[in-house]
Formats: C-alpha cells, structure tokens, sequence
C-alpha cells in the first residue's frame, strides 16, 4: 500500500459536511482511517450546506492554499442543478457550471493530486420536490454528471463513479431520496480509501 497522504481537504455541499448520517459522513470515516494509518494525518472537512459550483468557485483557492494539502477531494453534489419549479430553469446555468468547474480543476490540479467524485444519484420521486420548493431532476443531473466527466477526462483528473444502483437506492439513500445515509456514506468511503491507495502520491 501507498502511503496515506498526510494533509487531505474536502470540498463539496451537505454530503461532504455529512449531513443525515449521525457518524458524521464518509469525510469523517476518511479521517479515522488516515489516522490510524498516519497519526499526524489531517483530514479537513470543507463542506458546506447548499454549497454550488459558483460559491466554491468563490472560496477555493483561499480555503485550499492556506492548508497547503498533499490530495484534494472535490464532490461537486447538485445544487447547481436544482430547479425552484419544474418549469423554471436551473439555478445555475449549464454554461456557467462548465465554466467553473473548469477554473476550480484546473486551480486544484496546479496545488496537488486531486480526486473528483461525481455526483452520486437520487430517488426522483422524492425530490420533485424536495423540501416544498425545490426540484431535482435525473435528466439534469445525467447531464451534469457527463459534463463534469469530461472535464475531468480533459483534465486528466481521476473520477471516482459511486453508484446506487436502483434496486440499492433504500439501502444507500436517506429518507428524503437525496442525501446517502449511513451505508452510503461507507460505500463512498470505502471506495474512496481503495483509489487513494492506488494513487501516486
């Protein structure tokens, strides 16, 4: 095995923070696993609720440089692709969503190894809507999904693809159908912890 990088960040919305999972996410499993294997190890977790691609854009580069990491995590989520009615547009627009996502990879790219992990999927039957007002559909965020796919892919940033497979979905989700719960935040833990031992760091 590959040495467990010493200083790793994570960035992302509500999932990353850890939302619905009382163990405190897949970020903070990371953490217990690091310093198990690393007692100096720091796991730093950045998330932020309802966080887009426009507001990390905003706080990246400040939030990352002072921490001077050895692997940047990034989990984009969806809130991007949130729509307040099924009739009203994105919250933020599929061009300015490439756009930023692009300045934020290539940024993290330019600092340390860095792991993308796309957006993981959702029962769609609760979340039109989700919370009263706000929509997530599976055709924006297939799209979404492929658009940030590419990026990485031009970039040469590795993806890490967690799937919920349908039949799974009540295994993994929470009860709201957009946040993973316990299990799901293991899975992406676990997956996360094989690639980073894979990774030449």
């Amino acid at each position: 095995m590959n040495k467990f990088p010493k200083s790793i960040v994570v960035f992302g919305p509500s999932t990353v923070y850890g939302i619905n999972d009382p163990e405190g996410g897949f970020v903070a499993r990371l953490r217990s696993f690091a310093e198990l294997h690393n007692e100096k190890s720091i796991v730093y977790n950045l998330g932020i609720s309802g966080q887009s691609s426009r507001d990390l854009k905003a706080r990246f580069e400040i939030e990352v440089k002072v921490r001077k990491p050895d692997l940047i995590i990034i989990y984009p989520g969806l809130n991007d692709i949130v729509r307040r009615g099924l009739s009203e547009p994105r919250l933020i627009l599929r061009t300015e969503t490439i756009l930023n996502w692009q300045e934020i990879l290539l940024s993290a790219k330019d600092i340390c190894p860095t792991i993308f992990l796309l957006p993981l999927s959702f029962d769609q039957q609760r979340t039109t809507p989700f919370l009263a007002n706000y929509y997530f559909l599976k055709s924006d965020a297939e799209l979404h999904s492929q658009d940030l796919k590419s990026i990485c892919e031009d970039l040469e940033i590795p993806y890490l693809q967690v799937e919920f497979k349908d039949k799974a979905q009540e295994k993994y989700l929470s009860a709201d159908g957009l946040h993973p719960n316990s299990k799901g935040h293991e899975l992406i833990c676990h997956s996360l912890i094989s690639l980073i031992q894979k990774f030449p760091l």
